[in-house]
């Protein structure tokens, strides 16, 4: 919901609030593996990836292509367009920021850590509160000294950019959403002291950038794509913060008989269809309403009601195939 605000032109220290997005999407699936890897025998390296980038792969490339047909053939009937540029939806079809569908990237962040993610889930499972938040912060200095590396080969800085980068970045949250999930609290994940340093550490790195003049953003674009420890950080300590305010009103007796808690799972367990939907959704509002909120409430509800109407379809259908691929 808060990728949404993204694409409504909502104001713009809105906008640099709710830029832990992404940031708490790869968390939340470190806590989601953190409770399916609970108590169940773990299933072999090679069986992992394949059935994890099937998930993907498979709904996102159907998508796609549905999309592309729908949008083209609509374009030649309008505007009597055949043109079609082929290389930019290559680059979608690759999850790369610059294709045709730009919002699709997130799913090469999620493959890109999904190949370490039973390393990464074994070494935070092992480390110790201190040490775990200690390895947290070295990392973050190490991407910011990658940062710093100048490649003169296209290919090689492409790979560096669109890959390390974003690897050793998001693998970051990843292991600390795992973290999150083993404790079921954001304090025993990181002590007093750690999350002392953490908050300095921010402070420091907000004064630097600002001593710079990168942007008159507080986040802009280059700490965002590749992910500077700048961004990480504050998708640590915004995911954080939601997480613990999130399980405080969950708390509420209240809430929970009210069928909230089931609600949210099920959004959960269903976020890579609900974002797919949003995305021709959005282009729909966005040409025929003005109002910023407005137009978030309208994709939130149209994109609600357009996948609970394919989960029901998939559900009742009972083939293996749909049931695996467009639930879920």
């Amino acid at each position: 919901m808060l990728i949404v605000l993204a694409h409504v032109n909502c104001p713009p220290i809105l906008h640099e609030l709710r830029s832990f997005d992404v940031p708490i999407m790869v968390m939340c699936s470190g806590l989601a593996l953190s409770y399916s890897m609970e108590g169940h025998k773990q299933e072999s390296y090679l069986r992992f990836i394949c059935r994890r980038s099937l998930r993907l792969i498979v709904p996102v490339w159907f998508f796609l292509t549905v999309y592309f047909l729908f949008y083209f053939l609509l374009r030649l009937i309008v505007t009597h367009h055949s043109d079609i540029p082929w290389n930019s939806l290559l680059r979608s079809y690759l999850f790369l920021n610059d294709g045709f569908v730009r919002y699709v990237w997130i799913i090469r962040v999620f493959l890109l850590v999904m190949i370490v993610t039973p390393l990464i889930f074994k070494v935070t499972i092992t480390l110790k509160k201190g040490l775990f938040c200690l390895c947290v912060l070295v990392i973050l200095l190490f991407v910011d000294l990658l940062e710093t590396i100048h490649l003169h080969d296209s290919f090689a800085l492409f790979l560096f950019n669109e890959y390390l980068l974003y690897l050793i970045g998001y693998s970051v949250l990843l292991a600390f959403g795992i973290r999150l999930g083993m404790s079921n609290n954001v304090g025993k994940v990181c002590n007093n002291r750690l999350c002392t340093f953490f908050v300095l550490y921010l402070i420091v790195v907000l004064f630097v950038f600002s001593m710079k003049g990168t942007s008159s953003q507080f986040l802009s674009h280059d700490l965002k794509y590749p992910p500077h420890s700048l961004f990480l950080l504050y998708g640590i300590t915004g995911g954080g913060f939601l997480w613990f305010w999130v399980n405080k009103i969950l708390e509420n007796s209240r809430i929970r008989e009210a069928g909230v808690i089931r609600f949210l799972a099920w959004i959960g367990q269903n976020t890579i269809w609900l974002y797919l939907w949003h995305i021709p959704i959005k282009e729909c509002v966005n040409h025929l309403c003005d109002n910023w909120l407005l137009r978030y409430v309208l994709i939130i509800f149209f994109s609600l009601i357009v996948y609970g109407i394919q989960y029901e379809l998939v559900l009742h259908s009972k083939i293996g195939f749909f049931v695996r691929y467009f639930k879920g």
